[in-house]
């Protein structure tokens, strides 16, 4: 019988020692075994799903960009990364054909995706615009030239790492397990120098057991996106607060949002394992 992912993970810890709150968050949502994004057996998007963002929730969303992206006038290709089901391809892809028809002639659409069940619900639903949309996961084969690189709602599924302030200085949160298997925290040393230099480039002044998530993966993706566009654009959506009030001495101690004690990442993600 197949491990699970959860048991992997104790197996790994009991194996290894603790293992970064970033390191296990990457397997709670991508490991191949069950991870979150893996798993054919979760409705996602949607009304009736976990979550909705802007494409599920109404046309205009992806019909807005489609009318932007004509204006940019020189480009033909359009990578959107993270694409999920494919509901934001979809409605770019009917608006260009359906307004822009000398547009739509001309525009290759290429779908980023590392899940494969997403790839597949993607595939279903732009089956209907056959060889104009290309299905790539791997990124060293993501076309290289001009073009459009667009996310929605990408960069806050990465990974990240958990910081404390204590007595000593900067630790970082890892995840092991007790004497009944339950995965609960543990205090270690920063796992990278990349966290401390973060905390210095952007001026974050933590009080004692104050924490936050650090996502060094952002920066990383966007070097990567950079050496991939000739010429072009790369345009993404998120939500997020500014640095000051994200971060500031009264916010998030004990890794709480202030105020209202929003569940923590942590939690949530046990919860799915």
């Amino acid at each position: 019988m197949p491990v699970s992912l959860a048991e992997h993970l104790r197996e790994l810890i009991r194996r290894e020692g603790s293992i970064t709150f970033h390191d296990w968050m990457k397997a709670a949502l991508y490991d191949p075994r069950g991870g979150y994004y893996q798993r054919v057996d979760r409705k996602r998007w949607g009304r009736e799903g976990d979550y909705r963002t802007s494409p599920e929730r109404s046309e205009l969303f992806a019909a807005t960009f489609a009318r932007y992206f004509v204006k940019l006038d020189q480009v033909l290709t359009i990578v959107e990364c993270g694409a999920g089901d494919g509901s934001f391809a979809a409605g770019v892809l009917r608006t260009l054909r359906d307004q822009f028809p000398s547009r739509f002639a001309e525009t290759r659409y290429v779908v980023y995706e590392l899940s494969d069940d997403a790839r597949r619900r993607a595939q279903e639903r732009l089956s209907e615009f056959g060889d104009r949309v290309q299905f790539c996961s791997e990124w060293d084969r993501m076309p290289v030239g001009p073009g459009i690189y667009f996310s929605n709602e990408l960069l806050d599924a990465f990974p990240v790492h958990r910081v404390m302030r204590s007595d000593e200085g900067l630790s970082e949160l890892y995840v092991t397990v007790d004497a009944n298997g339950r995965f609960v925290w543990s205090n270690g040393p920063l796992s990278t120098p990349r966290l401390a230099e973060f905390v210095d480039a952007y001026s974050i002044k933590l009080a004692p057991r104050q924490i936050i998530e650090i996502n060094l993966a952002i920066d990383d993706w966007l070097r990567e996106v950079s050496a991939k566009v000739e010429q072009g654009f790369l345009i993404t959506v998120d939500y997020g607060a500014e640095a000051a009030e994200r971060n500031g001495p009264d916010e998030r101690l004990d890794g709480n949002e202030h105020p209202g004690g929003r569940a923590r990442h942590g939690n949530r993600l046990r919860d799915h394992l």
